[in-house]
Order: structure tokens, then C-alpha cells, then sequence
């Protein structure tokens, strides 16, 4: 929510060897959080795995909605199967079908589209609707294409033009799938 400006790392019993990495690698590294990082934590975690479940569920209805309305759009977004297990996101993608006569047509039009799209849902719901390039906000939801180092990548040429969407625990979902069926069809994305 912009106040806590340290973090921590938990995890089940399948990742009790990786912790033990992260742990020496913060104290090598003297990285590790402030006492009032620590404290701002403390105030707020209480409420967090309620604010993790509902930003999850807002944003598998979204997905669920974006998939029903494009279903020629690639949707990437954790499987029922790993969900269950506790890994629940609020973090999803979407690269929405685009035309053209060749592959590098294509992927021109679907940079644009995307693009088009990030626009519009802020435009069409400024108060729901942000540009960002984190996630784990308190409210409303944060539309942006990935920096290439989000992306595992520092060339240009090998950056995916995807929209990544951060939902967050309190969103207005009804106006945010009316919009998304309002771009599709406006953009004439939508098979008939």
C-alpha cells in the first residue's frame, strides 16, 4: 500500500531448502529489513492473507471473463491444479489475437492492440484502472506491458509486448469487464 518498504519470504514445507538460501543471502548481503520496515510490516500483515484471497479471486474472475468474452486471446494465469496448492496470484496476462498478412504484421498490430487496450482501461476507469509495473496494492488494478528485466531478458528484440494486469483486493470488476467486452468489440477482435 506504498508504506511498507521491506518484504519476506514464506513459503510450505516443499520450499524449506530454498529458504534456507534466501535467509544467508540477506544476511551476505546485509539486505536485510530496517526495525521500522519491520514494525510498518508487522501493522499489516494481519489482514493480508484475507487481501491476498480476495486480489486472487478478482483476478480469476477477470481472467475467467477475458478468456469467455476473447477466447482468441492467450490468458496466462496460474492453473486450477497449482491454485489449489496455496498459490493463488494476483497477477495475470493477456496477448489478444491480432491479424495480419505475416508474422511481424502480426506482431506489430498485436503491440499495438495491446497497448490500445492498457489505454483505454485507464481512460475508460481512471479510478479503477492505473499504469504500473508492481503489484500488491491496496485497491484498484495496474495495467502495463513488463520492463524487459521483469521478463528475464535486456534485449529489446526479445521482449514479449504481453499486458500484464495486477489486481488488487478492492476493484470495481463490473466496470472493468464491461470495458474489456466494450475494447473487444470496438476493436473488432471479436470473431463473429
Amino acid at each position: 500500500g506504498g508504506l511498507c518498504t521491506g518484504g519476506y519470504v514464506t513459503g510450505n514445507g516443499l520450499s524449506a531448502s530454498a529458504l534456507d538460501f534466501a535467509e544467508k543471502h540477506l544476511k551476505i548481503c546485509d539486505n536485510q529489513a530496517t526495525g521500522l520496515q519491520l514494525k510498518t510490516i508487522a501493522q499489516n500483515i494481519t489482514s493480508m492473507p484475507e487481501r491476498i484471497k480476495r486480489a486472487f479471486q478478482n483476478t480469476k474472475d477477470f481472467t475467467d471473463h477475458m478468456q469467455m468474452v476473447c477466447p482468441g486471446a492467450k490468458i496466462n494465469f496460474v492453473s486450477e491444479k497449482v491454485s489449489s496448492l496455496g498459490f493463488r496470484p494476483s497477477v495475470c496476462s493477456i496477448e489478444l489475437p491480432a491479424k495480419g498478412d505475416s508474422i511481424e504484421q502480426r506482431e506489430k498490430n498485436q503491440r499495438k492492440l495491446n497497448l490500445d487496450l492498457i489505454n483505454f482501461m485507464i481512460t475508460k476507469n481512471p479510478e479503477q484502472c492505473k499504469h504500473c509495473v508492481s503489484y500488491g496494492q491496496l485497491k484498484g488494478s495496474y495495467w502495463t506491458v513488463p520492463a524487459t528485466s521483469t521478463q528475464g531478458t535486456t534485449r529489446e528484440s526479445d521482449k514479449d509486448y504481453i499486458v500484464r494486469i495486477a489486481m488488487s483486493p478492492n476493484v470495481d470488476l463490473n466496470a472493468l469487464k464491461a470495458s474489456f467486452t466494450e475494447f473487444c468489440k470496438s476493436s473488432q477482435i471479436l470473431e463473429s
